[in-house]
């Protein structure tokens, strides 16, 4: 990408693919926190809830990397919701668990191998990301034959009363909000600065004024993927005109083109 060598970067800083690693800002640190208290306590059912563009999916692919927290050894599966039958999540759940058999047996399979790991000591974290009604319920079906079991579900503030309902237990809250102004600065430059070519850091200019921080902030309403699809887009325009820096005009440019986009 020619916007890349414009700016001294070797990779893309805001993609979807990006290289940069995880960033944990106030409300990821505090959604960590409480997570750490629903295992380490064995309890059943955890809610997180988060608007879209706030870091959800982010925050379940991170956590999904863990192998325990405290004392508690886990397995951690994460899963989509969103299916189109009742049998959907019973077979990402015996995907993510190496299982190989036949659609019938799957439910006993799954059963089988979260009892075998709970006989070892291992507790089961099935973390659903934009879960469904159908996709909770087999969640509530799985917490009531099974003790080694957490579930979280990864909502928005339209599907959480139903896929509690469906859960059918009043699962400890976690909520993920926008960033604050601090946040959001921080992470822009973190972005930028893990990416720079060389490994240069904090001796490297960022292309952003204090003023465009600001504005990409209000723009992206805190909301970290938001803030990074603006920022993208900043960057390849500003390659495209050879600009030495990203101001907000640059930025009311970008969100102009995006709302026409829309």
């Amino acid at each position: 990408m020619d916007y890349l060598k414009h700016w001294s970067l070797h990779s893309n800083p805001f993609g979807r693919c990006a290289e940069v690693g995880f960033f944990a800002g106030t409300p990821q640190r505090e959604v960590i926190a409480r997570f750490h208290c629903l295992v380490s306590g064995a309890m059943v059912g955890g809610l997180l809830m988060a608007e879209d563009g706030c870091g959800q999916t982010s925050l379940l692919r991170h956590l999904s990397q863990s192998t325990g927290f405290g004392d508690t050894a886990v397995q951690m599966i994460m899963t989509a919701g969103q299916v189109d039958s009742p049998d959907a999540p019973w077979q990402r759940i015996a995907h993510q668990l190496r299982l190989q058999t036949t659609p019938s047996k799957v439910p006993g399979k799954v059963i089988d191998q979260i009892r075998s790991l709970g006989r070892q000591g291992v507790r089961t974290i099935w973390m659903i990301d934009d879960c469904d009604r159908q996709t909770a319920e087999v969640a509530g079906e799985l917490i009531r034959r099974e003790s080694d079991l957490t579930i979280v579900l990864g909502v928005n503030g339209e599907s959480a009363r139903d896929c509690c309902l469906a859960l059918g237990q009043v699962p400890l809250r976690m909520e993920l909000p926008a960033f604050s102004l601090e946040d959001s600065c921080r992470y822009v430059r973190w972005a930028m600065e893990s990416v720079v070519a060389g490994g240069r850091t904090s001796e490297h200019s960022l292309p952003f004024t204090d003023t465009a921080l600001v504005r990409l902030h209000e723009l992206g309403e805190g909301r970290i993927g938001w803030i990074g699809r603006v920022a993208e887009l900043a960057l390849m325009i500003g390659s495209a005109h050879q600009l030495k820096t990203i101001d907000v005009g640059l930025l009311e440019s970008v969100q102009s083109e995006l709302v026409r986009a829309a």
